[in-house]
């Protein structure tokens, strides 16, 4: 039988069986529509995923702590299909850290292609209200250095400076909580941060206190509905008193992970090589979003 033949038998039979033939070809074109709906839906998240984690780490970044494991997030770190890891004696867990010295602070600054070395602040806050509100809301604080704070997108006001004391970034999602209508609405108000010391025994009050800070920022809106930034300063001190200890991030208690800023990066990888020649943790944004990208192509 020659093709034309078979290309008439073809159409005759779609002609005789219209129900049918309808039928096959809405299933391959829903089939179809499913799958590419599905991997764009992938896709998609991944790169919004990916957006997300460059606010919070620009890839010029390298986190270095006292612990050389720990970012062993993956790997066999904490069991993600690798093989468990030997420990050493005296060498502890990886989410318990050790302050950093005052010579490995040094060295770390001192090496090629650092640009400067900042203090990753630990720092958790109860609730945060607008002056003059009785309404209190879940926060995160993030105490970030300057640099990486003009690199978040904000929609009303102005960046934090070297020099801001007692000002913040509020996320956008707060407009909503406050009762404000536009982002400009809030730039100028205050608000009150308030800040519970962890040093208590379970079931027991801990001391509290209340830190007010001016609006002069409101980012876009992000996964980090919560978020409020803070100066470095202003964290080193909010975070002194949820410690309860006076002498955290000074030179008595260093901080014991550092966020490093590289002059490119380019050099994100091999000023986290030289980090760990030193004896130290770190890890770059290239790997977390590779980790995050190895997830997605499980999925």
């Amino acid at each position: 039988m020659r093709f034309l033949d078979l290309l008439r038998s073809t159409f005759s039979n779609l002609r005789r069986r219209k129900l049918r033939s309808f039928l096959t070809i809405f299933a391959v074109v829903i089939g179809a529509s499913l799958v590419s709906l599905l991997v764009s839906l992938g896709i998609g998240a991944q790169q919004f995923l990916t957006a997300q984690i460059k606010a919070m780490m620009p890839p010029n970044t390298v986190m270095v702590a006292s612990s050389s494991n720990a970012f062993e997030i993956g790997l066999g770190g904490i069991g993600f299909g690798g093989s468990p890891r030997e420990v050493s004696n005296g060498e502890g867990s990886p989410f318990s850290l050790e302050p950093l010295t005052l010579q490995d602070i040094e060295a770390v600054r001192a090496l090629e292609h650092v640009e400067r070395a900042d203090p990753f602040i630990r720092l958790t806050a109860e609730s945060v209200k607008l002056q003059g509100s009785d309404k209190s809301f879940r926060t995160s604080l993030r105490a970030m250095p300057q640099y990486q704070v003009e690199d978040t997108d904000i929609v009303a006001g102005r960046h934090l400076t070297e020099q801001s004391q007692r000002e913040c970034i509020i996320a956008n999602q707060y407009l909503d909580s406050f009762s404000l209508e536009q982002p400009e609405d809030a730039i100028g108000k205050e608000v009150i941060i308030r800040v519970r010391q962890v040093t208590s025994f379970i079931g027991l009050p801990s001391e509290t206190r209340d830190y007010n800070f001016e609006i002069v920022g409101v980012t876009e809106k992000t996964l980090s509905s919560t978020r409020i930034i803070i100066s470095i300063e202003d964290g080193k001190e909010l975070s002194r008193f949820w410690a309860d200890n006076p002498d955290w991030y000074t030179d008595d208690i260093p901080p014991p992970i550092l966020q490093v800023k590289t002059e490119g990066s380019q050099y994100a990888d091999q000023v986290a090589q030289a980090v760990e020649d030193l004896g130290l943790g770190a890890i770059t944004a290239k790997e977390v979003l590779g980790l995050v990208g190895t997830i997605f192509v499980i999925i």
